[in-house]
């Protein structure tokens, strides 16, 4: 008896051994890399599919990572696959499926022609829609990513191998790198291409309501901890803070690339960047709290102050020209221009900021000057 109970003991301890060495699953927010949770991505399923590899239900949820631009390159068991998404444009039919695909390789080029299935369709607007499939090919053993380019017959230029972005998993979105790392943990509520003129390959990334900066290597120049920021260039940033007085309500500072502090953090507010947020003097017009109500004030890229918060409103003109400038209005309601050196070019006693500016426009020589 002792012997079988000390048996059933020594089973179930192997057992639970066994079962104490299955995976487990990663958390979304934790994985370090596509790999880690490609079983939980849809795996662009609402899309046709072509396919010439067997069992490749495991590898599908890849298909969200990419666009009709990019490839992802895999060495599946001793051979070698491309997946890309296949884009067929037409005002007169749809893409139903695809069917084939013809490739010649010359050993520095793969151009790939795919046979279709279409459908006859009447499509509104006078441009092509585009509709697309995914396309899993195995391809030549002598074939090299970094060396081939991949061309599809009536795409006007090649596409290329995947270089990283952005992916969602469910709700939250994420960023890899082109080795397919996350780089980007997968908890943003959104990511978005920048769009300004100061950078270029840049992503806003929104977490819990606060915004965050990714730079083209995919990883983060700004954290995910600011109510907004403003690029000054790529190694120069407004960022801006809820402050914990209820007086100041948002301060802003100045921050490079590694977050250090460039100037300390001042009562301050900022508007969401546009393409454009600055002028030809490389100055911002920004707000601050002040008895219950917002003034504007100017400062420069360094946040030196040129134009004091006071102001209850400040209009910008001709900001593309080197002699552009302000017109302010006052508490009292009164408008005046100031140049973008601070200094009054007109007295405060006009209604409006228009008519304040079409004073100091017509005296200094209307568009001749500016």
């Amino acid at each position: 008896m002792k012997k079988i109970l000390s048996v059933l003991i020594s089973v179930v301890f192997v057992l639970g051994m066994l079962c104490s060495c299955k995976a487990v699953p990663v958390e979304l927010e934790d994985a370090a890399r596509v790999e880690q949770i490609v079983e939980r991505m849809d795996g662009s399923d609402d899309l046709p599919l072509y396919s010439e590899l067997k069992n490749d239900k495991k590898y599908l949820g890849y298909f969200d990572l990419l666009d009709q631009e990019s490839y992802l390159y895999f060495d599946i068991k001793g051979e070698k696959y491309i997946f890309l998404l296949y884009m067929y444009y037409d005002t007169q039919s749809e893409l139903v499926n695809v069917t084939g695909a013809k490739q010649v390789f010359t050993g520095s080029s793969l151009k790939i022609t795919f046979e279709t299935e279409l459908r006859d369709t009447q499509r509104g607007g006078c441009f092509p829609t585009g509709d697309h499939a995914r396309c899993l090919l195995k391809v030549d053993d002598a074939f090299d990513p970094e060396k081939c380019s991949v061309i599809i017959t009536d795409y006007p230029v090649p596409i290329e191998k995947y270089k990283g972005g952005i992916f969602r998993v469910g709700k939250k979105w994420g960023m890899a790198d082109k080795d397919l790392n996350i780089t980007v943990p997968v908890r943003c509520d959104g990511i978005f291409e920048l769009e300004t003129d100061r950078v270029e390959d840049y992503y806003r990334v929104f977490v819990d309501g606060h915004n965050g900066l990714v730079g083209p290597d995919r990883q983060y120049v700004l954290h995910p901890l600011y109510s907004n920021f403003i690029v000054v260039g790529p190694d120069r940033f407004i960022v801006m803070r809820d402050s914990e007085d209820d007086n100041v309500r948002n301060e802003i500072a100045l921050v490079d690339s590694h977050e250090n502090i460039i100037h300390d953090y001042m009562p301050g507010f900022i508007d969401m960047q546009s393409w454009r947020s600055y002028n030809s003097a490389e100055q911002y017009v920004f707000a601050v709290f002040k008895d219950g109500d917002y003034y504007e004030g100017v400062m420069d890229a360094e946040m030196n102050i040129i134009i004091e918060p006071i102001y209850a409103n400040i209009a910008e003109y001709y900001e593309e020209s080197p002699h552009m400038y302000y017109a302010a209005e006052n508490s009292e309601g009164k408008c005046a221009v100031i140049g973008t050196d601070g200094e009054l070019k007109n007295d405060f006693i006009y209604d409006t900021v228009y008519d304040a500016s079409e004073e100091y426009f017509q005296r200094m020589g209307a568009y001749s000057y500016f």
